[in-house]
């Protein structure tokens, strides 16, 4: 079963094995609170040491390279970016600011309120985790349920909640992404096993069977999907 994922990964359009092969963050490298950011810097498709300032046409080729993302989706990212305090030609460090990308109720980083809010926090994760309901593949509904129990928990719990219209529309796109970048066509389920190296490696899930998807994600598909998911009610506890 391995060789066919293997040659699958080798043929992919976007995946040089010799260019983009995934290495871990050396020490003083830089990395941000964002997965698919890093993602990109450990295979290569951005400069690694995570401390060159990043242009747009290096986001822009390096989305498409590594997640088949349009321009016009990345360019209104850069944009809301820009709305929220990042300069034009960021390092990945200077993302880290509470309350730019950075935001309460993500679905795996932990509120700044409960402590370090720009990494991954493996309590948040699982949590994320057990809302695949089936144990195999994350539904549409499965997110809508986490979206919805994460809101909750964090008006909740923390007195210093704070989600501006922007940043409410950048939670939902985060959760778009994950169906529209790594979901099947059509149902938009989300393999268990692509999410876990995604999310604990930062690694494009190549070796398990991974490519991204065939025709390019543009802005107009994140827009419907997010009011997909905000009009989809809740289910369960």
């Amino acid at each position: 079963m391995f060789f066919p994922i293997l040659v699958a990964a080798v043929l992919s359009q976007s995946f040089d094995p010799n260019v983009n092969k995934w290495l871990p963050p050396l020490p003083g490298q830089s990395r941000s609170p964002c997965p698919g950011l890093n993602s990109l810097t450990n295979h290569g498709y951005l400069p690694r040491d995570g401390n060159t300032p990043l242009t747009p046409d290096m986001l822009i080729t390096a989305c498409k390279n590594g997640f088949n993302a349009d321009a016009d989706l990345i360019n209104f990212i850069l944009g809301a970016a820009a709305n929220l305090g990042i300069p034009q030609n960021f390092t990945l460090g200077q993302l880290n600011i509470h309350n730019a990308i950075e935001h309460d109720a993500s679905l795996t980083r932990q509120d700044c309120y409960f402590g370090e809010c720009f990494k991954l926090n493996i309590k948040q994760f699982t949590n994320f985790m057990s809302h695949v309901s089936n144990g195999r593949t994350l539904t549409v509904q499965d997110m809508v349920n986490c979206r919805h129990n994460h809101f909750n928990y964090t008006i909740a719990n923390n007195p210093t909640y704070l989600l501006t219209g922007m940043q409410y529309f950048l939670a939902y796109g985060e959760s778009s992404f994950i169906h529209l970048f790594f979901g099947a066509s059509g149902t938009w389920e989300v393999p268990a096993e692509f999410l876990i190296p995604f999310f604990l490696e930062e690694r494009l899930p190549f070796f398990e069977g991974w490519n991204p998807p065939a025709d390019p994600v543009h802005l107009s598909q994140v827009f419907n999907f997010i009011s997909t998911l905000q009009s989809m009610p809740a289910t369960g506890p």
